[in-house]
């Protein structure tokens, strides 16, 4: 286990994804350490649609890839 896995708290994250139509196709739960720590999990899967990703506090971000 690394130093900054120790350090670092974990906090929990939602992304859910929707077609063009608004009908959700995907859901997933996230653990990381920060914003920009979900954030890039995220981004580093192709994301087919709008997905948005919330914390315990709601929205952190919207992603949308759909072409417009």
């Amino acid at each position: 286990m690394a130093v900054e896995e120790t350090l670092t708290p974990r906090r929990s994250y939602r992304a859910i994804t929707r077609n063009g139509d608004g009908q959700i196709v995907h859901v997933r739960d996230i653990q990381a350490g920060s914003d920009a720590e979900a954030i890039g999990i995220v981004t580093e899967r192709d994301v087919d649609g709008r997905t948005d990703l919330y914390d315990e506090n709601g929205l952190v971000q919207r992603f949308d890839t759909q072409a417009t």
